[in-house]
């Protein structure tokens, strides 16, 4: 109680420290902190992992779009409860497409290093991650309870 009323005094004053603006939109929004903490070490491990790699373009490439498909997983699940039912389909499709693309970015990345029996069997076990998805997503419609032994 009194945490909310120290919170709704810092937000009415207009000298209010940056911090508690911040703690006050994180609170209004319902963003996790989890979220924020996690998105912040991926900022920092790909900042160094790109600092390191400045000699070789296709890791910096991969890191850059690895990131950017993760933020935007990460903004497509948030809108996702929010929406109506017409945009959670179109954001069940981006989430599909996002998804796939950094499944084969990440098997692209591991098939190189591996050898070729290894390769399929990751090649493999991306293509089933990927069909399993999308007939979950997409083609597979919940019948409901089983009621008397009937649906």
């Amino acid at each position: 109680m009194e945490q909310g009323m120290l919170m709704n005094s810092a937000a009415a004053s207009p000298a209010a420290s940056p911090l508690s603006r911040a703690a006050l939109w994180f609170q209004k929004e319902e963003i996790s902190w989890f979220a924020v903490m996690g998105l912040v070490f991926l900022a920092v491990n790909s900042t160094s992992t790109i600092l390191r790699s400045l000699h070789d373009p296709t890791t910096v490439a991969f890191v850059v779009f690895s990131n950017a498909d993760v933020v935007l997983l990460y903004w497509c699940m948030s809108q996702f409860d929010t929406a109506g039912a017409k945009r959670k389909e179109s954001l069940k499709a981006a989430v599909w497409i996002l998804a796939t693309l950094l499944t084969g970015v990440f098997c692209q990345r591991i098939a190189g290093m591996m050898p070729p029996t290894v390769d399929a069997i990751v090649w493999g076990m991306a293509a089933v991650s990927i069909s399993g998805s999308f007939y979950a997503l997409f083609v597979y419609r919940d019948a409901g309870p089983i009621i008397g032994g009937k649906l």
